[in-house]
């Protein structure tokens, strides 16, 4: 496989003002990682690039957490994470003065859409996930560790999973099952591709705008693992494979891998 980066399967800013370019980032195993990697190309691309969340998102030092702050980081670095504290571990909370400003002063948006409090598989719940209808691109992410572990250990809201994969595969599964490449298919097709607060964001331009990112896929059996995944989605989805944030491709059209 040979190693890439996101900048040669992500669009670039189109630069005009207040036309930022908004990807936004759902699932779990890796949303923050991914973001923050890309946030740091954009930067280094000349790219005035900003973290935030329509949720919630960890607090982490050096966030700004006013507009003020924000100016003076993204004129020293062309990068910044923004949110407002909630409590002592976690932030977000943004106003609707707030994503004005953004879409006014910045060139590069990359929103959190939901959160799996730290584990690598996700079903969303009825609310989520919360993504701006103007959004350019979708990455949903998917933990490749959770392949192999009890559904009830690794899923953020598995009873909500359990609904999905019962239904779909058989009433044999329960919270102890083990994770299979056919049960996280189930969960990104139901719980993201068909999501209808995702079609009606990206309603016919799906395939072109949506991208599966199977993550922490660190070893071969993992990477095996998420082609196995790949082959179980709808024919056409963008997939990529990363590990340790470094991103292959094998020239395979829409595949990534």
């Amino acid at each position: 496989m040979e190693r890439t980066d996101w900048l040669s399967i992500l669009p670039t800013p189109s630069g005009a003002p207040g036309e930022p370019l908004i990807i936004a980032a759902v699932g779990a195993g890796g949303k923050t990682t991914t973001l923050h990697d890309l946030m740091d190309l954009y930067a280094l691309a000349g790219w005035r690039s900003v973290l935030t969340t329509t949720a919630r998102i960890y607090a982490e030092p050096g966030m700004a957490t006013d507009t003020e702050n924000l100016l003076v980081q993204l004129e020293r670095t062309s990068r910044c994470v923004f949110a407002h504290p909630i409590d002592n571990q976690f932030a977000g909370d943004l106003t609707e003065d707030d994503w004005l400003f953004l879409r006014t002063y910045t060139e590069m948006l990359l929103i959190e859409g939901d959160d799996a409090l730290d584990k690598p598989l996700k079903m969303p719940t009825a609310q989520e996930p919360k993504i701006p209808m103007d959004a350019d691109r979708l990455l949903i992410v998917c933990g490749m560790s959770a392949i192999g572990k009890p559904l009830g250990d690794v899923c953020f809201n598995f009873e909500g999973a359990l609904e999905v994969i019962r239904a779909k595969m058989g009433a044999k599964y329960t919270a102890a099952s083990l994770v299979t490449p056919a049960m996280a298919a189930q969960l990104i097709v139901v719980g993201y591709l068909e999501n209808p607060r995702v079609t009606a964001v990206f309603g016919n331009r799906m395939k072109e705008s949506v991208l599966v990112v199977f993550n922490q896929a660190d070893f071969k059996e993992r990477v095996r693992d998420a082609q196995t995944i790949r082959r179980l989605l709808p024919r056409g989805m963008q997939t990529v494979i990363t590990s340790n944030q470094h991103l292959y491709t094998g020239g395979q059209g829409h595949y990534k891998a």
